[in-house]
């Protein structure tokens, strides 16, 4: 309940005094390695380069652009802003701008939902880097302490270490990919996020509509 009460009135406080919420400065590296193994991404229909490359981001200090306009509550919000700098489109929704300056109540409604959501995590866009192919390999491994133990009937000592051998096998395959399926448990946390904070934005009273699917979910393997 402290812990509530404290986090309102940071909210109340940053609204009143116009200072960034979260200034943690993180990292954006996931997002612009996902434009860099997709090139297509960067590229108008017409095959034209519309992004700004390295060197012209550099010579411009577009990061020091980006800190000083980082408002942002989430990752994602935080990644779109990345987006629009680096792609140079347009931010949209000033409809909901114009809305929330003259409604309070609605603002401090939307700030809550995106600040709790927060930057703790961000979107791992190296997806394919971590996918794990099933291989009947696994099979055998889950059989080898049975194997080894079926062992002691011919000779013990090989038994003994066959088994103490498969154990050892097994624990540090089995720690090299708990590694993997934390990183996907992660993902999947984020996304459940994602859908519940989407979920309460569109219970809000918005000018304009705010649709959204999960289609795309249904891509996921």
């Amino acid at each position: 309940l402290r812990q509530r009460i404290l986090f309102r009135k940071s909210i109340q406080s940053h609204l009143k005094h116009k200072h960034i919420f979260d200034d943690l400065e993180r990292p954006y590296a996931f997002y612009d390695t996902y434009y860099q193994m997709y090139p297509s991404l960067t590229k108008k229909a017409k095959n034209e380069s519309f992004w700004i490359d390295d060197k012209t981001w550099s010579d411009l200090n577009m990061d020091a652009l980006f800190h000083k306009m980082n408002y942002t509550y989430t990752s994602i919000g935080e990644n779109h802003l990345y987006h629009v700098l680096r792609l140079q489109t347009t931010l949209k929704q000033f409809d909901i701008w114009s809305q929330v300056e003259k409604n309070a109540t609605l603002h401090e409604k939307i700030v809550t939902l995106l600040a709790q959501f927060g930057k703790q995590h961000y979107p791992k866009y190296h997806w394919k880097a971590f996918v794990t192919r099933f291989h009947w390999i696994y099979y055998f491994l889950s059989f080898l302490p049975i194997l080894s133990v079926l062992i002691g009937f011919i000779h013990i000592p090989t038994s003994i270490f066959a088994f103490l051998f498969s154990l050892i096998l097994n624990m540090v395959i089995s720690m090299r990919f708990n590694h993997v399926i934390d990183r996907n448990m992660e993902n999947l946390f984020f996304t459940g996020r994602v859908i519940y904070t989407v979920n309460a934005l569109t219970k809000l009273n918005l000018s304009l509509p705010f649709h959204y699917s999960l289609n795309q979910l249904n891509r996921v393997n």
